[in-house]
């Protein structure tokens, strides 16, 4: 099962922006459906009804939750597992050496959810959370179409506003982003981010950027941020007395202080994700990370199985490589596909 999921979750390294050859296409479409009538057009088969593991199953009935056909999108993703259907339940045992290791290498399996993405088999960008996207003829404007009805882990709306406070409140905000990003300029030039509707985006750049696509698809690179959660922590958003209650409170000095504090992923289980796991138990606390799975995950398998498959993820934490080693040896992990390297 562990195998399955790697195949489903992981996307390796893209290409440049290009036409996809007809062979790539093919291989892309096997896997991946960028929404669920793309997969009922060409395969012909449907989809008539969703299911969810029994760990929801069990919250929907006691009415912790809604039902899964409202938690997930009006256009989720279809993943075609690589062997077969998988089972739910069980626990995904990992290891990371220090805080570093767990952001990377783990964040890897955990974190690769953005606009777009590498497909397997590193011949393109595909769709993700974006579903779809338009490129101007000059290569300067690129339009984002967002999934509708898709949702924060808290099942709060996530849309155009999520992105737009990233750019607006993150990274034209001077203490939170002292320098803009390389990554979002061309020749220099800062790039533009506009709000067309609720669910359209647009990057505007000076000057033609030919592999937008690509920096948008590598590592972890997340160009938006649940606003309904992080306003709380912003100067925009929130008073100053306010502010400076909650920052002194928390032990800073700083309101972007506290605000990266609230922003942390690994640090802090309230902030709402869009990852298949969300935090249970946070870095820092033990020895142990401790992740269970999104009840609203935007994603199902070709029989209408809402993903992921496995319900939670464990992460040791470790002082040396040599203690990740023998965790592998007696057998403790269970899929460790990147090297578990020192922090120093």
């Amino acid at each position: 099962m562990i195998r399955k999921l790697m195949m489903i979750l992981l996307a390796g390294a893209v290409c440049l922006l290009g036409t996809l050859p007809a062979l790539a296409q093919e291989v892309r479409r096997s896997q991946q459906y960028d929404i669920l009538e793309e997969y009922q057009r060409i395969t012909g088969e449907k989809i008539e009804k969703f299911s969810e593991s029994p760990m929801l199953r069990t919250k929907v009935a006691a009415g912790e939750l809604p039902s899964v056909e409202k938690r997930l999108p009006e256009e989720p993703i279809v993943i075609k597992p690589a062997e077969e259907i998988g089972q739910y339940g069980g626990t995904w045992r990992m290891v990371s050496v220090g805080r570093s290791n767990l952001e990377w290498h783990v964040g890897q399996f955990i974190g690769y959810e953005q606009l777009v993405r590498g497909a397997p088999d590193y011949s393109s960008v595909i769709p993700n959370i974006a579903k779809s996207w338009d490129v101007s003829d000059n290569g300067r404007v690129f339009t984002f179409y967002l999934r509708k009805g898709m949702k924060w882990s808290d099942g709060m709306p996530f849309t155009a506003d999520d992105i737009m406070f990233w750019y607006e409140d993150v990274i034209l905000n001077k203490e939170l982003t002292p320098a803009f990003p390389d990554w979002l300029k061309v020749t220099g030039e800062p790039g533009k981010v506009e709000k067309i509707d609720d669910y359209t985006v647009r990057f505007v750049f000076a000057k033609p950027y030919g592999i937008f696509l690509d920096e948008l698809a590598r590592g972890i690179r997340e160009t938006f941020q649940p606003k309904h959660y992080m306003k709380k922590f912003h100067p925009r958003y929130t008073s100053v007395e306010k502010l400076e209650k909650m920052t002194k409170e928390a032990g800073f000095d700083n309101w972007f202080e506290l605000f990266g504090d609230k922003n942390d992923f690994w640090g802090n289980p309230e902030r709402p994700t869009l990852y298949a796991w969300r935090i249970l138990i946070p870095f820092g606390v033990g020895t142990r990370v401790e992740l269970e799975r999104n009840p609203y995950y935007w994603k199902i398998d070709t029989d209408g199985n809402q993903l992921p498959y496995i319900d939670k993820v464990a992460v040791s934490i470790v002082t040396q490589p040599e203690i990740a080693e023998l965790k592998g040896v007696s057998g403790e992990i269970d899929l460790q596909a990147t090297p578990v390297l020192d922090n120093k």
